[in-house]
């Protein structure tokens, strides 16, 4: 699976891949290494329930174009999963949609057999940082004493045509 992945990176604009089994867990990835395994526990989830419910409401299809600014998340659905395609907005569309259905025929036997990556999921380790990086307790500010508003006498202007007239 590697190598088919390895090889869509020859389309100019393709930046990574991933591919996922019909539960939402990576199978195998090709991404850059600022993304982190973790994320893509969440990411799964979220992609079943994209698709679920877009087959709910609207007729049942398999390729989804999620586009980001100055990059596009291509996702092609198969029998027994997704293969998802990071690019920049200046990859050649046509040559994508032709490597995906290549990339799709070589992965669709291998998906069913190939077992999950182990992906810790996202959520325990943002709260673990949220509580190191929590800051200390932080005592209310004292009350400000607000004065009464001084009153407001009115200035009567006369106007003519938008002007005023002294």
């Amino acid at each position: 699976m590697e190598k088919v992945l390895a090889a869509l990176k020859d389309i100019h604009g393709v930046e990574g891949s991933f591919v996922m089994n019909t539960n939402g867990e990576l199978v195998c990835r090709q991404m850059p290494a600022i993304f982190a395994d973790e994320i893509f526990a969440e990411l799964g989830r979220r992609l079943l329930g994209i698709y679920s419910t877009f087959d709910l409401q609207v007729s049942q299809f398999d390729d989804l174009l999620l586009k980001f600014d100055g990059y596009w998340l291509y996702i092609r659905r198969a029998s027994h999963g997704f293969l998802s395609i990071l690019t920049s907005e200046t990859v050649n569309y046509p040559a994508l949609k032709m490597a995906s259905n290549l990339a799709l025929s070589q992965l669709t036997s291998q998906i069913q057999t190939a077992k999950p990556i182990s992906t810790a999921p996202a959520a325990p380790m943002i709260q673990a940082a949220a509580t190191a990086l929590a800051p200390a307790a932080v005592p209310p500010p004292a009350p400000v004493k607000m004065e009464a508003p001084k009153p407001v006498t009115p200035i009567h202007r006369r106007f003519f045509r938008g002007q005023p007239v002294d």
